[in-house]
């Protein structure tokens, strides 16, 4: 069912993309389901409340700086005093498939306040729960992603929900099930605390959002710290008639002034299509030999574009810092940058966050951090790795900096990115190698869900290590005997400074 609820709030937002409107306010409450007994196609699904939308063009073209909506829904950009777009209705998109998935609307814990806008802003998202399908998963953080260029179209969207994989594979579907079924058995499910919200409907967020940006304004800088809710009709106005017919959008529409702006025209012209920025390493090269700082980021690399840069790597003798971030590298561009650090001594940084690095890249890279003696400060977040390459990294001699933020690192090999967490025996492999590790001070493991035993044997480690200056586990469901454990190390620890704890359940 949940898939036929997806597919159906899919086709509503191309349907609403595809005649230039921007809808602005999608939320639960704003989502009908008609026929919910029917448990099949005739559940009707309709997307409601277009007051707030605009013509795309309009939005973009708009001086009008009042934001409404429901927290978690709006996109970090539009918290940040950017045009609405296309792709901040795919993030709030990406909120009602998590809602979907866990029964809840997104952070109700917690207070919808300035704190949770700044939070928002830098990249908290909700914790997938372990019964999500690893395809679903994957669609919903492509959905969310902080960067706008990087979310997925609807028409993208639509394609992926009506996939063959999506509709007859249902060995994903019983896995989940089988999952969750495990899971509410031993009560992992039951919500121990919800915020009582009391603005469950659009509100105005102004104010709000000037007071987040203004506690941003003080920090020293912005860091990463089976079925939907009851919906009332009272919060949310149903789809006026003028939309029903599609022929009538590209007219003129004479309504009565109501509480919420409404559409008086749209455009035909396709204004929003956007154009792929390629660019050819092959014929750059000779260019970055001389070059000390590399940014290539938001460029998709293929295999030839990553066996050029390889080649450069290896000739370069002045490169330090090469930022891959956002490239969706693939598998053999991958290895091939892994193979030319082994023979460059002179990069000491490289991002390659939000790459999702397949299993014979990661390892290729790990090997190559066996010989590179330069690198001190590598950015893996949002990767994926087994417990061999997390092993192999900690046994760097140079490595200074490690950031394993939003990993999702399996206990028996590579686990779905999708799942965001740190299986328990990845952890203790990770704490054995800080024991042996003589270098790292900086490690980052925030937004990874760490075991019981994990922790302990995090807390094991400390003990033992005599560098680590730096830690972070913030967001990764420490309890109270985790917490107990880290504080009984951190009596014998003399040399950790700097250690965050943030949003755990201690």
């Amino acid at each position: 069912m949940k898939r036929d609820f997806l597919r159906d709030i899919a086709t509503g937002i191309k349907w609403i993309h595809k005649n230039n409107i921007v809808h602005r306010d999608i939320h639960d409450g704003n989502i009908l389901i008609g026929n919910l007994e029917s448990n099949g196609p005739d559940s009707n699904i309709l997307i409601a409340d277009l007051g707030f939308s605009r013509p795309a063009k309009d939005n973009l073209e708009s001086s009008e700086s009042n934001i409404y909506g429901i927290m978690p829904y709006i996109a970090p950009e539009v918290l940040n005093k950017k045009q609405y777009s296309f792709s901040s209705d795919i993030y709030s998109l990406g909120m009602i498939m998590w809602e979907l998935t866990s029964g809840y609307r997104p952070f109700y814990e917690r207070k919808y306040d300035s704190l949770l806008a700044l939070d928002i802003f830098n990249k908290l998202r909700p914790i997938i729960t372990e019964d999500t399908p690893h395809c679903w998963a994957i669609l919903m953080q492509k959905c969310w992603q902080s960067d706008p260029l990087e979310r997925p179209t609807i028409d993208e969207i639509y394609d992926e929900v009506n996939s063959r994989y999506w509709n007859e594979n249902e060995s994903f579907i019983k896995e989940a099930e089988n999952k969750r079924q495990k899971l509410l058995n031993t009560g992992k499910l039951a919500v121990k605390y919800m915020h009582p919200h009391s603005k469950t409907h659009s509100q105005l967020l102004n104010p709000t959002i000037d007071s987040m940006l203004l506690q941003g304004s003080k920090s020293f800088t912005l860091q990463p710290i089976d079925s939907f809710q009851s919906i009332s009709s009272d919060s949310f106005n149903i789809i006026p008639e003028h939309f029903k017919n599609a022929d009538s959008l590209n007219s003129t529409i004479n309504m009565p002034p109501s509480k919420k702006h409404t559409i008086e025209f749209l455009l035909d012209e396709n204004y929003y299509d956007s154009q792929p920025y390629n660019l050819s390493l092959n014929d750059a090269i000779y260019q970055i030999t001389n070059l000390s700082n590399l940014n290539l980021n938001h460029d998709k690399l293929c295999y030839e574009a990553g066996k050029a840069l390889s080649e450069a790597l290896c000739t370069n003798s002045n490169l330090k810092c090469l930022d891959l971030s956002s490239k969706t590298l693939c598998n053999g561009a991958g290895q091939e940058i892994a193979r030319a650090l082994s023979s460059n001594n002179t990069l000491t940084n490289l991002n390659l966050e939000n790459n999702y690095l397949g299993d014979d890249a990661v390892m290729a890279l790990s090997k190559a951090l066996y010989k590179n003696t330069s690198l001190i400060c590598l950015n893996l977040r949002n990767n994926r790795f087994d417990k061999k390459a997390l092993a192999a990294l900690c046994k760097n001699t140079a490595l200074t900096n490690l950031d394993l933020n939003e990993n999702s690192l399996g206990e028996s090999g590579i686990k779905s990115l999708a799942e965001n967490n740190l299986g328990e025996s990845v952890e203790k492999a990770l704490a054995e190698a800080l024991c042996k590790n003589i270098t790292l001070t900086n490690l980052d493991l925030s937004w990874n869900n760490l075991g019981e035993s994990g922790v302990k044997a995090l807390a094991e480690a400390l003990y033992k290590n005599t560098t680590l200056t730096n830690l972070s586990v913030y967001n990764t469901r420490i309890t109270e005997l985790g917490g107990k454990a880290l504080a009984e190390a951190l009596h014998k620890n003399t040399t950790l400074t700097n250690l965050n704890l943030g949003l755990n359940f201690l």
